[in-house]
């Protein structure tokens, strides 16, 4: 079984091979990149590698598209010497859809009076979604519209996730199916 896991990844390297809760290989983060500029699903909580390690300074522009009725999608993504989390459309465990980012000085998005509410994804249409970071900025457009536009100390920001000791990765995870494509990543 493990072999045949092995000769999948050397056809496939985007996708990493678990066996159980056991990581064997890991994706190939170049090549998952190059796979979602041509195109791909997202599954529900599915977790997808963009970027690790993350200069200081980058950026990311993607086209994304809910296929689901509801759902969200977030950002992981380093910032100096730590890390945030990015909401979009996350109403999973509160009583409406909200976006914004994580958690800045302990107060998550969704207690956040800077929060925007409302699903950005509603419409059922394509949305090119931007995200550029330096060591003292975070803005996240959707459709060239500043959605948020943060700036300040980084050490104000912190992760929400279970998995703040990876802080250097960027990634994807989401709580619904969506369609990803033309990505494009640049490091300064």
């Amino acid at each position: 079984m493990l072999e045949v896991a092995l000769q999948l990844h050397e056809s496939n390297p985007h996708t990493e091979i678990r066996y159980g809760h056991q990581l064997i290989v890991k994706a190939d983060i170049a090549a998952k990149r190059r796979w979602l500029s041509r195109g791909q699903w997202l599954q529900n909580e599915q977790r997808t590698p963009i970027a690790n390690p993350v200069a200081n300074h980058y950026s990311l522009e993607f086209d994304l598209k809910r296929l689901d009725n509801t759902g969200g999608f977030q950002i992981r993504f380093p910032i100096a010497n730590t890390a945030g989390d990015l909401h979009l459309a996350d109403g999973m465990h509160y009583s409406s859809d909200f976006s914004g980012l994580g958690v800045i000085n302990g107060v998550h998005a969704a207690e956040s009076p800077d929060r925007i509410e409302g699903d950005p994804f509603a419409d059922g249409q394509v949305h090119r979604i931007g995200l550029k970071v330096t060591p003292e900025s975070v803005l996240l457009s959707v459709d060239d519209a500043a959605y948020v536009d943060w700036k300040g100390d980084p050490s104000a920001i912190t992760s929400y996730r279970m998995d703040k000791d990876v802080p250097a990765e960027l990634h994807f995870t989401q709580s619904a199916k969506f369609f990803i494509s033309n990505l494009e990543f640049t490091e300064e």
